[in-house]
């Protein structure tokens, strides 16, 4: 009984490998016939997924003077707030807040609350928003705008929408105004998951039922055994 379990689990071990073989194979570069084909197309492939505004390093390999050349490529999905110049983006989202809180925003608070950012696209090294300028929004219900800023001064305005109810009300507003699919929301990211751990989960989801028999397997030969010798006796 316990060879042929163990042979059962070297089996599906085996299997299960191979199918994280496979999986992984999906991530290895796509080979296109230029650079330019490979960036349009990438790019398109992030958008489609809709991926959230943000500069990505993507493996390519394409053909160029009838050589093949393998490359890291960084492509930077925009979204309705993002400027860039030169080198360097800023994104951040519209937020929704509740009237009784603007008067204790401070600097810090907007830039999360907005999920204000910049970054080098080239190095994709993060670079500072220094600057928030939230002169104009008032402690009344309406729309207004907000302004972020590097030191280089590479801004963006997004709309802040100051509402009068409950903390609860505001705060599914703006999960929704910072996850609005214009933005970028996906579960893509949420969703990804290491081809390891599927074959992980895959090996002890199919072993589960011969551990449950291993066990049984293991009381009932105790249970004979201590009959054979009660009557033995």
């Amino acid at each position: 009984m316990m060879k042929w379990l163990v042979r059962i689990t070297l089996a599906v071990l085996l299997v299960t490998a191979g199918f994280g073989m496979k999986v992984t194979a999906y991530n290895e570069p796509n080979q296109y016939a230029s650079e330019q084909e490979a960036r349009e197309q990438e790019l398109k492939n992030l958008q489609e997924k809709h991926v959230q505004p943000g500069t990505y390093p993507i493996e390519v390999s394409y053909t160029q003077n009838g050589k093949t050349i393998n490359k890291t490529i960084y492509l930077t999905v925009r979204g309705e707030h993002t400027v860039i110049v030169d080198d360097i983006a800023i994104d951040a989202h519209s937020i929704v807040i509740n009237l009784n809180q603007v008067a204790a925003m401070n600097k810090a608070g907007w830039i999360e609350a907005a999920n204000a950012r910049a970054w080098n696209i080239n190095t994709l090294a993060e670079v500072p928003v220094t600057q928030v300028n939230s002169s104009q929004v008032k402690e009344a219900v309406g729309s207004y705008p907000l302004y972020f800023a590097t030191d280089a001064f590479v801004k963006t305005s997004v709309t802040v929408t100051v509402v009068d109810g409950t903390d609860a009300n505001q705060s599914f507003a703006n999960w929704f105004a910072q996850h609005d699919p214009g933005e970028g929301f996906s579960w893509y990211g949420f969703l990804h998951i290491h081809p390891y751990l599927l074959s992980l989960l895959l090996v002890l989801i199919l072993l589960i039922p011969f551990i449950i028999i291993a066990v049984y397997y293991l009381i009932t030969s105790k249970l004979v055994r201590d009959i054979i010798r009660s009557i033995i006796k």
